[in-house]
């Protein structure tokens, strides 16, 4: 299960640490990553990428154009990148650029991925959703749904 919260530093490179507590719940050195929708970027271990991808496209039709756009924006710039020895990924310059990720990071685990965030961007993302009430909305949503469904 990937969950936390782990503020890092990016050197030069565009590299990051893959926090150890992450890490210890990959097998092997192999994550996916893709182009979030919220100027972030998704990472994926190889067995989740395979589920989420294969359910993106089999519920997708190139004759759509709204599901061609969701593909070429999700799928289609995915790569695959490899943890080095030290614990570290290298963020290709594209998936670099749509997160406009600079030198500190957030690493966030969401159970089933990893959301990877500049913080500034990330601090604007909580201000703006919570001026929005998706907060707010979203608890009660999950009151509604999860916790008290009959």
């Amino acid at each position: 299960m990937l969950t936390g919260e782990f503020g890092i530093t990016m050197d030069d490179k565009g590299r990051i640490l893959v926090p150890s507590k992450l890490r210890s719940q990959i097998a092997g050195n192999i994550l996916w990553a893709t182009k979030g929708p919220d100027e972030n970027l998704w990472l994926y271990t190889p067995e989740e990428w395979e589920i989420f991808s294969s359910k993106v496209m089999d519920n997708m039709s190139p004759f759509s154009e709204e599901d061609r756009v969701t593909y070429r924006s999700i799928i289609a710039p995915s790569q695959e990148l490899e943890i080095d020895r030290v614990g570290r990924i290298l963020i290709p310059p594209s998936l670099k650029l749509h997160a406009d990720l600079k030198k500190e990071v957030l690493i966030l685990g969401v159970i089933k991925f990893m959301e990877i965030w500049d913080v500034e961007k990330y601090a604007l993302h909580k201000r703006e959703t919570s001026e929005m009430g998706v907060y707010r909305e979203n608890q009660k949503r999950l009151k509604d749904r999860v916790f008290f469904k009959n």
